[in-house]
């Protein structure tokens, strides 16, 4: 199973919907998903900036993985970590 190459995107449209499409794409689909914020009781916007960040997780998950496999015990994880709060914050939408 695979899924549409990110990076993704988070923008708001008319009337406060929220589109995550994905960035750099060629083909279709070029909607990932909508949502609807009714309210933010239930985190909507949150969930949103979440989604929009899924492949970034991914990927510094793999890139994590990838090292920890490569390099066992003999490599500093800066680099991985930067790149872990980058997508955090992206995903917290700061």
């Amino acid at each position: 199973m695979s899924h549409t190459p990110g990076p993704w995107k988070l923008q708001l449209q008319a009337g406060a919907r929220m589109v995550i499409s994905p960035t750099g794409y060629h083909g279709k689909p070029s909607t990932i998903c909508y949502c609807w914020p009714v309210s933010d009781e239930y985190g909507e916007t949150a969930n949103a900036r979440l989604i929009a960040a899924a492949p970034d997780l991914l990927e510094v998950l793999k890139r994590l993985v990838d090292l920890e496999d490569r390099h066992a015990g003999f490599f500093t994880l800066d680099q991985i970590i930067n790149a872990a709060r980058a997508v955090i914050a992206k995903a917290e939408g700061k």
